[in-house]
């Protein structure tokens, strides 16, 4: 005989079978969860709203949006002035502006709106000029019910 005769080998598919089964599993695991929305978490955005209250160091002014401002350290505590949300893992969340002053018997109120906050995060820390003001609830702020006090 002239020709050769190659005898065909086996492989072993075993190994090949359950990474595709591996695979599949996944993929389908994958699937139910993107799937089934009330499994995944979901971050919106909200309008956020409250009030920092100043109990010291504020000045009264006769300007009819802000009748009162935070003084010194506290100069950044003003109608106009820019707000920020932090939170718990110490990301931005939002960014806000202060839209008035009022001068009452506790100090100064300063109401502030965050509008598109990124929701789901349960609390939030309030910031301006750098400096934290204080951590406030995600419903309260949702409610328009949040208020930081500074001394």
């Amino acid at each position: 005989m002239t020709g050769s005769t190659e005898v065909p080998t086996r492989r072993n598919q075993l190994p090949l079978i359950i990474a595709a089964s591996a695979v599949a599993a996944a993929a389908g695991t994958v699937w139910a969860i993107v799937r089934h929305e009330d499994s995944v978490i979901e971050r919106g955005r909200f309008d956020g709203s409250g009030r920092i209250v100043i109990t010291d160091g504020t000045l009264h002014t006769r300007d009819t949006d802000a009748a009162c401002a935070g003084v010194g350290q506290r100069d950044t505590l003003r109608s106009g002035g820019d707000l920020e949300v932090w939170n718990p893992a110490g990301l931005r969340a939002g960014t806000g502006t202060i839209t008035r002053g009022t001068a009452g018997d506790s100090g100064c109120v300063l109401e502030f709106t965050i509008p598109g906050t990124a929701d789901r995060y349960g609390s939030y820390t309030i910031r301006t000029g750098g400096n934290s003001l204080g951590t406030v609830d995600e419903q309260a702020l949702r409610d328009g019910r949040a208020v930081v006090r500074v001394p």
